[in-house]
């Protein structure tokens, strides 16, 4: 298998599966789903409420909200996320994550729990040194691509994902847990964790630049 391919598989299924995990998980809640979107970049299909897009390196679920509505009555309430018990929502945000931690178990063992520990100060360092931190953990995940099984490249994956998804940024399970749990108080320290996960996002977007750069005059 190639290590474009061993990429591309590997993260369409550490990003599909826990999606799809954390849509099934609402909808045995009674929540709708607006819409699940599996990829990135030009849409491929549309049927809602799924979305394929044509790059499989994210996926995202929407449901339905009636937090918006000034006053919303039993029909806006009727399937809306924001309408069950706080432990409700905590537990199908937190599935994500979850999920990701139990794919990088089952294919790692212990060494996947390692991996998920040490990934957390791996995403801040990297970020903080994005042209030689980050640029040694590009290289260890691009020496696992080349050299270590499918299996291995997503338990590998998985393990990242899961701590990334755990830190309080834009749009991840850490951030929609402080969400829930801050609610009032959370308008207050929103713009300050989206301007984090720009910069963040940024700076690994600096690092994978600079990785690759060198790689691609080859070709």
């Amino acid at each position: 298998m190639t290590i474009f391919l061993t990429l591309c598989l590997s993260w369409a299924i550490a990003s599909y599966l826990p999606i799809l995990v954390a849509a099934w998980i609402a909808r045995s809640f009674g929540v709708v789903v607006e819409q699940l979107t599996l990829g990135t970049g030009p849409v491929l299909m549309r049927r809602k409420p799924l979305v394929m897009r044509l790059l499989p390196i994210n996926a995202s679920v929407q449901f339905k909200h009636c937090g918006a509505i000034p006053a919303p009555g039993p029909h806006d309430r009727a399937g809306s996320l924001d309408a069950r018990p706080v432990w409700v929502q905590l537990l199908i945000a937190a599935s994500v994550p979850a999920c990701l931690l139990e794919m990088a178990w089952a294919l790692l063992g212990g060494e996947g729990l390692d991996l998920f520990r040490s990934a957390v100060a791996q995403c801040v360092r990297g970020a903080l040194s994005p042209l030689s931190e980050a640029q040694s953990l590009l290289a260890a995940y691009h020496t696992a691509l080349a050299q270590q099984s499918f299996g291995f490249v997503l338990g590998l994956t998985a393990a990242k994902m899961a701590a990334f998804n755990l830190l309080p940024t834009g749009f991840s399970a850490g951030y929609q847990c402080l969400e829930i749990v801050a609610q009032r108080a959370f308008p207050q320290v929103q713009r300050g964790l989206i301007a984090l996960t720009l910069l963040m996002m940024g700076s690994w977007l600096v690092a994978v630049c600079v990785y690759l750069m060198p790689l691609l005059a080859h070709y």
